[in-house]
């Protein structure tokens, strides 16, 4: 077959949107088509149709090799450990087709090989894209001279594709035909499947969007779009459908290509939800935090704050250009030595410059994780600039340090895994532990702080190995030897001292404040009494009555619930006050609401209206179950001995609420209802119907 015939016999692959390969049995590529042209124009130094470089190839070039064309290899793939369709053909030769997976040049390929007819010495490779679930395939007109081999040819192809696939009649949407894959995706037999219209695999998008999506197909080539199909089984599956016009049996159809992404919009969903709690978290977080490779990818509040610069202005800067310059070649070893080994990490103290030009001190501690499919760094930036300047004066001062370290209000305590290796008097006063019973004491133990003594943590309580300590504060509860209770605000994290991890710790003594924000509680709880309890009684008073009466009414006319209110009063009370004076008045309206309260019901609101006046709000409460309330409310209180030698009783008014109720107009007509009650004699029961 010269270069003509070549040209002639596969020039229909020109049309196809993945690359096709024709290769012989000595790994020579003797056609490309236009695709695979474009995909693969780095490694390819050969005329598309090199007749000399395959009719009488020379073993020692290798630019028209399958292997140096697709993945820029040397030397075959087996030969490197991969899997070579081809050589398995060769190798095999009962066998017409076979499917691997390839990495080409940082892309992952569906490699599908089989022979070329009866030739048994020639080859065809399709490189289907999954790296992208197959995002782009587009099938147009077919081939002019050769028109009956290149459909047959397609045919071949659309059967074996790896992916769901259908041909659409355009006009009716009927299916014309299915491929295996496809058989086996919605679970339908072929026959079946060639009895329905896409609408029925479609119902969830109207016809008019399923004819428009296939006339812009035919007129722009080929169309994209996310849908939802049915399967045989009743599933629902979310997929990726592209569709082009095609030339089959002679006839203009659409040709869909499915991919299944329904666990991909999982994952992504999981994905999005995990993105938003890490920024929920890292920007709440009072330490610095980033993101980078060699520039910032993700800088939180806090580190924006530290450094002065805004995060878009951080996006556009390397990691280490925020360093001195002392310490830049040693930023970009690590964060190579970090994205070449995910387990890298790295702790270091390294001096910032702001954007203000001022010096920070920053203790970071930097590993590597996956994210977005590449390996980022993480680092945690902890301002240690004063701690520093206090190093930097020790050095020069140490009687200075010493004189500090000892009188500062905070215990300190430099530590490793086995022992104290320093603590100040501060820490001794605060623990009453003798300085001897320090030095023997057993780290781990003396940190093992109960999680129940946690008082409102500001971090996580992480494990206490040393070595692997990250930063921590939080206050927690502690009883001295004197069994007074004092609440410690413990920060804990990792420096160098001598040339090894020490763990440091701060314990600042805040039982004080902590006590001042116990006294803010307290006098908002003493405010909120005042303002809705009434003094006398120790009910609610008039002010949250009228609160509360307009949102249960709002709450009852919202949904159609019933709601009543009893207001009732105690009967010639002010011949009791005169006769008994003000002091027993008191006393009888006190005993008279605790005996009150005591029969209402938990749903009951129960306040005092006014003088001897009390109100009852009832919820999910019609008229004649009020009244039922309202006459034992009558009978207890006039069966109570108040002790003072004579009977009280009350008289009690009852009012349902109906839909135009106002808080006013039911106020109304209960004081109306109480009104009738005391002129009809007293000590009884009167809704607004009682004459």
């Amino acid at each position: 077959m010269n270069k003509k015939e070549t040209s002639c016999a596969y020039s229909a692959f020109d049309k196809l949107l993945y690359p096709i390969l024709a290769i012989n049995d000595k790994y020579d590529v003797i056609f490309l088509n236009k695709t695979a042209e474009k995909e693969y124009n780095n490694n390819i130094s050969i005329n598309r149709f090199n007749e000399p470089s395959w009719n009488t190839p020379n073993a020692e070039d290798i630019t028209c090799k399958c292997y140096k064309i697709s993945h820029g290899y040397d030397k075959p793939c087996f030969e490197l450990g991969e899997n070579c369709p081809i050589r398995e053909l060769i190798n095999n030769r009962n066998k017409d087709r076979t499917v691997v997976n390839h990495n080409h040049k940082g892309r992952f390929y569906k490699v599908e090989a089989y022979r070329d007819g009866g030739d048994r010495s020639l080859f065809l490779e399709s490189h289907v894209n999954i790296s992208k679930f197959i995002s782009e395939i587009d099938i147009v007109k077919k081939a002019k001279e050769d028109l009956e081999l290149s459909e047959k040819r397609l045919k071949t192809f659309f059967d074996s594709l790896p992916v769901p696939s259908l041909i659409i009649d355009i006009e009716s949407g009927l299916i014309i035909d299915a491929n295996k894959k496809a058989v086996d995706f919605y679970g339908w037999q072929k026959e079946e499947l060639r009895n329905m219209t896409i609408a029925y695999i479609n119902p969830f998008v109207s016809v008019k969007e399923t004819i428009d999506f296939r006339a812009k197909a035919l007129k722009e080539g080929y169309n994209f779009a996310v849908f939802k199909h049915r399967l045989k089984n009743g599933s629902v599956r979310d997929v990726e459908v592209m569709i082009s016009g095609i030339v089959y049996n002679g006839k203009t159809y659409i040709q869909i290509v499915i991919s299944d992404i329904t666990e991909k919009k999982a994952l992504e969903e999981r994905i999005k939800e995990s993105e938003e709690l890490f920024r929920t978290l890292a920007d709440n977080m009072p330490v610095g935090l980033d993101m980078h490779r060699e520039k910032f990818v993700y800088v939180n509040p806090a580190l924006q704050n530290m450094l002065g610069y805004t995060s878009d202005e951080l996006k556009n800067m390397f990691f280490w250009e925020i360093l001195a310059d002392e310490y830049k070649e040693e930023a970009k070893r690590a964060i190579r030595e970090g994205i070449a080994d995910i387990s890298y990490k790295h702790y270091v103290t390294f001096k910032a410059i702001k954007k203000s030009g001022e010096e920070l001190w920053t203790y970071i501690y930097a590993g590597s994780v996956k994210y977005k499919g590449e390996v980022v760094r993480i680092a945690s930036f902890i301002d240690i600039t004063e701690m520093v300047n206090l190093r930097n004066s020790i050095k020069q001062e140490g009687d200075l340090f010493k004189i500090l370290i000892e009188n500062i209000h905070s215990g300190i305590a430099l530590y490793n895994k086995d022992k104290f290796l320093y603590f100040n008097s501060a820490l001794i006063n605060l623990f009453g532990f003798p300085k001897e019973e320090f030095i023997n004491m057993n780290v781990n133990k003396f940190f093992d702080i109960d999680e129940n003594l946690i008082y409102s943590p500001r971090f996580s309580l992480f494990h206490i190995h040393h070595n692997d300590e990250l930063p921590s504060r939080f206050i927690y509860k502690h009883a001295n030897k004197t069994g007074d209770i004092r609440y410690i605000d413990l920060f804990r994290t990792v420096v160098i001292y001598d040339g090894e991890k020490t763990g440091l710790a701060i314990f600042t003594d805040v039982t004080d404040q902590i006590s001042r924000e116990r006294n803010i509680l307290i006098e908002k709880e003493t405010y909120k009494e005042l303002s809705e309890i009434d003094s006398m009684t120790r009910i609610y008073n008039r002010r949250y009555f009228n609160n509360k009466l307009a949102e249960l009414l709002n709450l009852a006319k919202r949904y159609g619930r019933p709601l009543a209110l009893i207001m009732f009063d105690i009967d010639r009370f002010k011949k009791v006050n005169d006769s008994l004076g003000h002091e027993a008045g008191d006393l009888i309206l006190k005993e008279l609401a605790a005996a009150a309260k005591e029969n209402l019901r938990t749903t009951d609101f129960f306040a005092r209206y006014g003088g001897e006046e009390f109100m009852v709000i009832a919820p999910e409460t019609n008229l004649e179950t009020a009244r039922e309330l309202a006459e034992r409310l009558r009978l207890k209180i006039q069966a109570h001995d108040f002790h003072i030698g004579m009977n009280i009783t009350i008289s009690l008014g009852v009012a349902a609420a109906n839909g135009d109720d106002t808080e006013n107009s039911i106020i109304r007509r209960v004081d109306s209802a109480l009104y009738r009650a005391k002129d009809n004699g007293r000590n009884m029961v009167c809704d607004t119907q009682c004459y």
